[in-house]
Parts: C-alpha cells; sequence; structure tokens
C-alpha cells in the first residue's frame, strides 16, 4: 500500500481501487459500522468472484479481530502499541474494574473514577 492507495479508502466506492478491494472493504465497513447486518448474501457471492471460501473466512476472524481489539482497548483506555499516531481519552474507570485487571497483568493507563 501507498499514500495514494490509503487516500483512496475514505470514497473507495468512488475510487479506481480494484473491484476486489472494494468488496472487501465493503465488507469490513458492514462489520465494523454497520454490526455485520449489511454483509448478506449478495455480498459473500460477490466475494465468492474474487476470493476463496477460506480467505473470505479469514478476512472475517481479522477484522473481527482488530474490531474486538479495538472495541476492548476503547473501553479500558488501553493505547495502541504505536504512539503519536492514535489519541484516547482517559475513562473514568471504577476501582474495581482497575484491580482485576491489574490483577490479569493488564497495564493500561487509567484515570480513576470515584466509585
Amino acid at each position: 500500500m501507498d499514500e495514494g492507495m490509503i487516500s483512496k479508502i475514505h470514497d473507495y466506492e468512488n475510487s479506481d481501487l480494484p473491484e476486489r478491494m472494494k468488496l472487501a472493504l465493503r465488507f469490513v465497513e458492514g462489520w465494523v459500522m454497520h454490526n455485520a447486518r449489511t454483509i448478506d448474501a449478495e455480498l459473500i457471492e460477490k466475494l465468492k468472484q474474487h476470493y476463496t471460501e477460506p480467505q473470505i473466512v479469514e478476512l472475517a476472524i481479522a477484522v473481527g479481530s482488530f474490531d474486538t481489539y479495538h472495541k476492548f482497548n476503547n473501553a479500558f483506555d488501553i493505547d495502541p502499541p504505536v504512539e503519536g499516531i492514535y489519541q484516547t481519552g482517559l475513562p473514568q474507570v471504577p476501582v474495581e474494574m482497575k484491580q482485576h485487571l491489574d490483577a490479569l497483568g493488564a497495564t493500561p493507563k487509567w484515570t480513576m473514577a470515584k466509585v
């Protein structure tokens, strides 16, 4: 990927990206933005024209994993491993949640709630 390709992702439907990539982006957008409600039989059939079934499953696993990581990190204010690119706010976290995650070995940056 280069900067030109990345800039096209913001309006991928109207870009000159290959149809194969547009379909993958529709899948990702449907999964993340619409809780997978827009992933239907028609989209899967279109994906099958460009991807094997194992590749579609791999796409779903990758997207689902990163979506879950993102939601977990947001919920518990764990910054991504790359500093300086992403900015996150600090939520008010109950003391019990912090203690539980500390016991599991998680080391997020916390703003403690007075609860």
